[in-house]
């Protein structure tokens, strides 16, 4: 967010809204993933706080409203939360606008040398909650990119009174209960924590990416290990059968070998039984007996 301080505008109270524009100054917000450029249209207040944090509101809410300066029609507000604190000095903006001399309803209210820059700044590069959602007021078109300073901002107890006596304070308006709207469910709406005004769209990418390496990282992992499984099945195949066969080192395996000496022993014992049946047969022969001529 950047531009100027209002050097000079106006302040409408009405009984349910204290709404400021201005004549001179111009605040842009300029969303780079988007390639869009806002304008701040006029920025007004809710006693109590519009929204709440972990089911906390807060004692005032601030919205800025820009609309798209390509369609006027879109919407995009800023919305920043005060929070009382009885020790803090005087808010420098608060300050400005005066707003204890707004007392007539209807009425319209002059401002100057508001420094709304220096508030800007201040929240710039802070913590935001961003949704799609709609207007609280009066039509409430679904049209508005919603972001939410994380952190409030203090102010002292005699400026937050300046609002919540308008309407928080005032019984005679709405019950006491303030100028915001009821709480409404986020209706499946994805609330994102962003770092930065421009952050949003860089979060939102940035876990795609996340998401999208990670299951790549996840697939390459299933690939080895079932990679590593099937090559694991394989030496454990080849290691039982070299165990089952083992063999000698000309190469045979010992069931060969057996074979070998096997025939061996057949032929030896062949040899044996050849000898032993020279030896019967010639036992067998009549003596010879001596011729005398």
């Amino acid at each position: 967010m950047e531009g100027t301080d209002i050097a000079s505008g106006n302040i409408h109270f009405d009984t349910d809204e204290l709404k400021a524009t201005t004549t001179s100054g111009k605040v842009m917000y300029k969303s780079k993933e988007e390639d869009s450029n806002w304008t701040l249209a006029q920025f007004h207040f809710h006693a109590p706080s519009e929204h709440y944090i972990n089911n906390k509101s807060y004692g005032l809410e601030m919205h800025s409203v820009f609309t798209n300066d390509a369609n006027t029609s879109q919407y995009l507000v800023v919305g920043i939360f005060f929070e009382e604190d009885t020790n803090e000095s005087e808010n420098e903006f608060i300050t400005s606008l005066n707003v204890n001399t707004v007392t007539t309803s209807g009425q319209d209210y002059a401002i100057t040398n508001v420094p709304l820059s220096n508030l800007y700044n201040s929240i710039s590069g802070k913590s935001k909650y961003n949704y799609k959602g709609s207007l609280t007021t009066p039509t409430c078109d679904e049209a508005v990119e919603w972001f939410l300073v994380k952190d409030p901002i203090k102010i002292n107890s005699a400026q937050l009174t300046t609002f919540t006596s308008h309407w928080a304070g005032n019984s005679s308006f709405a019950g006491g209960n303030g100028n915001n709207r009821v709480l409404v469910n986020l209706n499946r709406r994805q609330v994102v924590l962003t770092r930065s005004d421009n952050g949003t769209n860089g979060w939102r990418i940035t876990g795609l990416l996340f998401i999208a390496l990670t299951l790549f990282v996840t697939g390459i992992l299933i690939i080895m290990i079932i990679r590593a499984f099937f090559l694991n099945k394989q030496l454990q195949g080849k290691s039982s059968k070299i165990m089952s066969e083992p063999q000698s080192s000309d190469g045979k395996t010992l069931k060969d070998q057996a074979d070998d000496e096997e025939s061996k022993l057949n032929i030896m014992q062949k040899g044996a039984k050849f000898e032993k049946s020279k030896d019967e047969s010639s036992s067998k022969l009549p003596p010879i007996k001596a011729v005398n001529t």
